[in-house]
């Protein structure tokens, strides 16, 4: 597999942010979906004992976004996240994140869809975002 960089500000992928996620995100082997495993930390808690779904969210967010980038080389914003929460997913838990491109009818923005299921392989949560490049004109 092949690990993408992060950003080291970032509040998710950022390895310098001592506050945020600090998660690594990587290209799976067959080049079409970007991949993460994270086992929610006890300060990123809702209710015991889960994870908080901002987590979830974010980290839908960031893997997401780095398929987009990996797959078109833009640096994008997130327009829309829209997340389905299954499941809650429990604390110190590890979780496997999947997102992949999927089609776009904008010629202006990007797509694409996550999966996040738990140690099981039983779903989380689901996700759908779009994205456009950076130096987009609004």
């Amino acid at each position: 597999m092949k690990v993408l960089p992060g950003l080291p500000q970032c509040f998710v992928c950022g390895d310098q942010n001592e506050h945020g996620l600090q998660l690594r995100f990587a290209v799976a082997e067959d080049g079409e979906s970007v991949v993460c495993e994270y086992a929610p930390a006890e300060h990123f808690g809702g209710f015991p004992p889960y994870a908080h779904g901002a987590v979830i969210s974010a980290m839908f967010d960031e893997g997401c976004g780095w398929m987009i980038t990996y797959r078109t080389g833009f640096a994008c914003m997130t327009v829309q996240l829209n997340v389905t929460f299954k499941r809650p997913a429990t604390i110190g838990k590890k979780l496997h994140l999947v997102a992949k491109e999927v089609p776009s009818d904008s010629k202006r923005s990007f797509k694409s869809a996550g999966t996040l299921t738990d140690e099981t392989g039983t779903v989380i949560a689901t996700a759908e975002a779009i994205f456009v490049p950076l130096d987009a004109s609004f």
